[in-house]
């Protein structure tokens, strides 16, 4: 599946009664799809929310290995010796 691609383009000027190149949006493409998500935002905020969606799109970065402290291993081994009602 090819990636999503975060597109920031020149909106329509014609609602906002804007000078051409004053009104961004920001699309959203994947292969040949497209879907515009906002529009009317100054260069300065679509390039900010540009960032964050490509951001959390990335590949997220490989989580460090955790340790477990060893009360967790004792509480559990306490909690799995607890009787329940059939079993009296």
């Amino acid at each position: 599946m090819p990636a999503v691609t975060v597109q920031i383009d020149t909106g329509s000027t014609s609602s906002r009664g804007q000078p051409p190149g004053h009104t961004w949006l920001i699309r959203l493409w994947r292969g040949t799809k497209s879907v515009i998500i906002i529009t009317g935002m100054s260069l300065t905020s679509a390039e900010h929310l540009a960032a964050k969606i490509t951001s959390l799109l990335a590949e997220p970065e490989p989580i460090k290995a955790l340790t477990r402290h060893k009360s967790i291993d004792r509480h559990a081994g306490a909690t799995a010796n607890v009787v329940t009602g059939g079993d009296r």
